[in-house]
């Protein structure tokens, strides 16, 4: 409900959250000089209404500077609010989709699976060797979600001042799994739907990826989410390590604890692990690496969110981050312009797989403190994708194999133009009928076993305490006993 101005000059009351007015500053000052007033006004309207109004009206601040007057306004986010990684995350889920659908294509899948260097100036050398990669870069993709993931699990634990452990377990265990049980059903159902013909030409990838007798004890293991079978749904091996990040999250986050004021010193030591973990072929030093940059992010995410200043960015602030966005591209594709130059070295190749990591904390930065990147982020598109990025990331490479299988490699633009908005449809479905639900699971599961928890903790410790009472009160008597004799 709108209010009326109340007396002559007052600026105008037109957001129903009573947000402060911007104007005009002689207003503005004139507003805050008396708030009493606009207590009373507001009480004699609605007493609830005018409560919930007044509280909104007690958090403001009673002084302002010169440039938080003219600045302030109800679409200033608030500290800590990190909704553009929801964005960053819907597209990275995005980048995977495209990347699997390229995958369908033999010649693209020939680079990948066999070597076969495209020749220059094609269509696939172009898309391959130049920043362009960064549209079909689906493994550095996988690497910025292990960032994200690092960032945003650690997070709430050090701006806690208690943290529930229990609670987190039961929460995360849940969120994950659930889910995670659910595509593999649904990959199951595709699999069977599939009529494998030897006639129909398919590229390596789709070959690879095929399950040429599905048993249901295959089916069971791939409920283990940390070391069951994934060739049913492929992109579940990165599930993997999400769950041993998870199981192992308190480490991570001592290790962030001591290292932080060297934050730029973990990042590069995180990449040599990284070019160690890619030259030996030792996944946990890679992948795990990329989860410890994130955590290693959450103290400079902290300190520059709580000294937030509201305002817009100098031209020289843009420019920076844009560079910063330009070189988080650049290293996060650094490795496949390489691979097509040429270059055999396998500690030149290792350094650039490892790029992946220094290049999506670059991006994941970005995203957080360039303005003009997180409004792009904001976006109520942007925000959607990343809404459904983990059901869509669960559900679409088996669509997009049942399609390709279907129409075969030399209708592979078909079977695309079937699958993917196929793919965003079900993850839809999937997002709100699974995900979504077993959130909401995870979250009341965790209170739940907390409180029990707690309660048995407060029962034994009550238990205990009641023991060394009467130990000593039967101390003391026989005390008095002795003395007595004496």
């Amino acid at each position: 409900m709108a209010l009326a101005p109340a007396t002559q000059g007052w600026p105008t009351w037109r957001d129903p959250r009573l947000s402060v007015p911007t104007e005009n500053e002689a207003g503005l000052r004139l507003w805050l000089a008396t708030r009493s007033k606009a207590f009373a006004i507001l009480q004699s309207r609605s007493e609830s209404f005018g409560d919930r109004r007044v509280r909104r009206l007690n958090s403001l601040p009673v002084e302002l500077n010169d440039r938080q007057l003219m600045t302030y306004s109800a679409s200033t986010p608030r500290p800590l609010r990190l909704r553009s990684l929801d964005g960053c995350r819907g597209l990275a889920a995005l980048i995977v989709l495209i990347h699997h659908c390229a995958l369908t294509v033999p010649e693209f899948a020939n680079l990948y699976l066999a070597g076969q260097i495209p020749s220059q100036g094609t269509l696939l050398w172009w898309l391959n060797a130049t920043p362009l990669k960064i549209f079909t870069a689906g493994g550095e993709a996988v690497l910025l979600f292990f960032v994200l993931s690092g960032l945003v699990v650690s997070l709430p634990v050090l701006r806690a001042k208690s943290f529930d452990w229990t609670a987190y377990y039961i929460t995360r265990t849940l969120r994950l799994w659930v889910p995670v049980a659910a595509s593999l059903l649904l990959a199951a159902l595709w699999v069977t739907l599939v009529t494998k013909d030897s006639a129909t030409a398919v590229s390596k990838w789709v070959t690879a990826s095929d399950v040429p007798l599905l048993e249901w004890q295959e089916v069971v293991r791939g409920f283990d989410a940390v070391r069951g079978p994934t060739r049913i749904n492929n992109p579940l091996w990165s599930l993997q390590w999400e769950f041993l990040f998870s199981l192992l999250l308190p480490v991570f986050v001592g290790i962030a604890v001591l290292l932080k004021r060297w934050t730029v010193a973990t990042v590069v030591g995180c990449t040599v692990l990284a070019i160690v973990g890619a030259m030996n072929d030792i996944g946990f030093m890679t992948f795990l690496s990329a989860f410890l940059a994130g955590a290693a992010l959450t103290f400079p995410v902290m300190a520059r969110t709580r000294r937030y200043r509201p305002g817009g960015a100098s031209f020289l602030t843009r420019a920076g981050w844009f560079g910063c966005l330009t070189a988080g591209v650049l290293l996060m594709c650094a490795y496949w312009p390489m691979v097509v130059g040429g270059v055999t070295d396998p500690l030149a190749l290792a350094i650039g797989k490892a790029f992946g990591i220094p290049g999506a904390v670059l991006i994941v930065l970005c995203s957080i403190f360039s303005r003009t990147a997180a409004r792009f982020l904001e976006l109520g598109l942007i925000q959607w994708l990343g809404k459904i990025s983990f059901s869509l990331y669960l559900v679409h490479v088996p669509i997009i194999l049942l399609f390709s299988r279907l129409l075969g490699a030399d209708h592979w633009m078909r079977a695309l133009l079937l699958a993917v908005p196929a793919s965003f449809v079900v993850a839809w479905i999937f997002s709100k009928f699974v995900e979504l639900p077993s959130h909401r699971l995870a979250k009341y599961a965790g209170r739940l076993v907390a409180a029990r928890v707690r309660e048995h903790v407060t029962s034994n410790n009550a238990v205990g305490e009641a023991q060394l009472t009467r130990t000593g009160t039967s101390f003391d008597s026989e005390q008095q006993e002795v003395s007595h004799h004496l």
